[in-house]
């Protein structure tokens, strides 16, 4: 399931540290040592530290953000 940037996901395994939304910041390219997946820089929203804002999560880590609103701030 491709995203694409600026599109807002739900991250599958969140923590205290990092909100479970995010948005996808940078669609990184495949590797020869990973076909499999592909990988996203993604900033998370409503982030509790400025050090954990930013991240890298894989798409089978992520799903589509169903509540997402339609405001492109």
């Amino acid at each position: 399931m491709p995203f694409n940037v600026g599109d807002v996901v739900r991250i599958k395994n969140n923590n205290a540290l990092r909100s479970g939304t995010a948005r996808v910041q940078r669609v990184l390219p495949r590797t020869m040592s990973v076909q499999d997946f592909q990988e996203y820089v993604v900033e998370f929203i409503n982030c509790r530290s400025e050090t954990f804002r930013f991240g890298l999560c894989r798409e089978f880590e992520m799903k589509r953000d169903a509540d997402k609103d339609d405001d492109p701030s």
